[in-house]
């Protein structure tokens, strides 16, 4: 595991890296507003896609990790499945713009248009992560998320070169890199293993009732990641959400290190028997949160000299901020992890109950609290949500053992 988690942990820091230097980019050149506007469209795009994706990027994995006969008809429901889906959401966030004003109200039809045509390839991209990792193919589950940034990045670049960064402009590179990261990786899976397009309503019938726990999952668990973003901007403004989403997308690079150890523990998992596979999970799961915390308290010195010494006084807010999340990001951690076990042992359940809680009580305590505590309010929800959601999938899974 080693070998690999190092392997996926490269890509993730790399990738890191690059979204740093867009981030950066994107807040020197862009206003404190168009910043704001630009992280709500990127959730909005987001969100919509965690709604449209049904759970299948984790059926790819485990099906794939378990059966690599399928592989062809698997891939094919995939990619049959983010078109339509990617359609309909389409054409939802349009009528939303149109019967619902006030959070669209500096975001005009054309940039609506340009930003929900990335919903298709967002999902596709989803799917063959979800591929990849049955395949237990790391390199290529690497280069399906690098490609997306290297060419954003030196898209931003050349709009920079010729005197063109608006936000549309922005957003018209970004599906543009999207696109092309889609197409070189679905090339790359041909030659992996060859690929009959077809379609199996049996298959998709298998894949849609392993993931639709984890698709629930993953609603609750956006909700609980982005609401705030909805919020804020609707209650409060649009500068005070480029404000926090700086805090937040910089607490997050955090997440890097247990994303790629979590990867790499969902098919080990699964190819365990129990006492094995728990035995195996409570060794990655202790040293997981010690480091985080390690890092956690690294970052939380480091974080004010970085963020002088790169935007000056401009987003100078966002070093409470960001401290406040720390807490939330080492339990995030810890729910990654966590996840993962669950998966592998193929108890979905678990992990969505847990996510209904924390989504549930993140909508209640935003709602209550954000109009009135504004930033700091929703940065302390989000820490306090992360830890119930954290504790909750830990007494899931002690639970399980002790009954096993």
């Amino acid at each position: 595991m080693l070998r690999e988690t190092g392997e996926v942990f490269f890509y993730k820091i790399v990738i890191a890296g690059i979204k740093l230097l867009i981030i950066y980019i994107l807040a020197k050149f862009l206003s404190v507003e168009l910043y704001g506007v630009y992280s709500f469209l990127i959730a909005l795009i987001l969100f919509s896609a965690s709604l449209g994706n049904l759970g299948l990027e984790y059926s790819n994995t485990y099906y794939i990790s378990t059966n690599k006969d399928d592989y062809s008809k698997i891939v094919s429901m995939s990619l049959l499945f983010s078109l339509f889906s990617g359609i309909i959401l389409f054409f939802s966030i349009l009528m939303i713009w149109f019967l619902i004003n006030k959070p669209f109200s500096d975001i005009n039809i054309y940039l609506l248009i340009i930003s929900s045509t990335c919903i298709f390839f967002i999902l596709n991209k989803k799917s063959l992560n979800g591929i990849f990792v049955g395949l237990q193919n790391y390199t290529l589950y690497g280069i399906n998320n690098l490609l997306e940034w290297v060419f954003f990045l030196l898209s931003l670049i050349l709009l920079l070169l010729v005197r063109e960064f608006t936000i549309i402009n922005v957003m018209k590179v970004y599906l543009i890199s999207l696109c092309a990261s889609n197409l070189i990786m679905l090339f790359s899976l041909r030659r992996v293993k060859d690929i009959k397009l077809s379609f199996s309503y049996d298959t998709l019938k298998e894949m849609v009732n392993y993931g639709y726990k984890v698709y629930f999952k993953n609603i609750f668990e956006s909700t609980a990641l982005r609401l705030d973003y909805f919020i804020i901007k609707y209650y409060l403004s649009t500068s005070l959400l480029g404000v926090y989403s700086i805090a937040v997308q910089s607490a997050e690079f955090l997440i890097y290190l247990p994303s790629a150890i979590s990867l790499i523990l969902f098919p080990k998992i699964a190819s365990l028997d129990n006492h094995k596979s728990y035995n195996y999970y409570c060794r990655i799961f202790n040293r997981t949160i010690s480091l985080m915390i390690i890092i956690s308290i690294a970052a939380y010195f480091l974080y004010p000299f970085f963020i002088r010494s790169i935007f000056n006084e401009k987003y100078i807010d966002t070093i409470p901020l960001f401290s406040i999340l720390l807490i939330g990001i080492v339990a995030f951690a810890g729910v990654r992890v966590n996840e993962s076990y669950l998966l592998g042992i193929a108890k979905q359940k678990y992990i969505l109950i847990s996510s209904l809680i924390a989504g549930l009580l993140m909508i209640v305590l935003d709602v209550i609290f954000i109009p009135t505590y504004k930033i700091y309010g929703a940065a302390v929800i989000s820490s306090f949500v992360y830890v119930v959601y954290f504790l909750f999938t830990l007494f899931f899974i002690k639970r399980i053992n002790v009954k096993a």
